[in-house]
């Protein structure tokens, strides 16, 4: 998945924590999903992509995850009442909601991509 170079930059970044004020068209849903991609190449882990709401995660992010990942033929399966991707290698991308602060708290995930949040 080609990159931008702002993109780029930010995809390299060697910090723990990544955050990016970005403007309309900057394809952050793209950086996202492709920071997903590379966090579920590890066989059996566990991605998160937490949106504000469930349906905002779904409007957002869930058929481009499809899209792009289906054309690559990792995807195995999808749930679609859940918004649980999993993938030929077993690991596996969750659309997860932010609103409620206990349903995101206690799981050992691999890699986690907030998309809109507000501060």
């Amino acid at each position: 998945m080609p990159l931008s170079p702002a993109q780029k930059q930010i995809a390299d970044s060697t910090a723990r924590f990544r955050s990016a004020i970005c403007g309309r068209r900057f394809g952050k849903t793209y950086l996202a999903i492709r920071e997903l991609a590379r966090y579920s190449i590890q066989p059996n882990t566990l991605s998160w992509y937490i949106a504000p709401t469930r349906g905002q995660g779904k409007g957002i992010v869930w058929d481009q995850l499809k899209d792009r990942l289906g054309a690559l033929n990792w995807i195995a399966k999808t749930n679609e009442s859940d918004l649980i991707m999993t993938l030929v290698n077993g690991s596996q991308i969750e659309i997860r909601s932010a609103d409620a602060y206990d349903r995101i708290r206690g799981s050992i995930v691999t890699g986690k991509q907030i998309g809109r949040a507000h501060v």
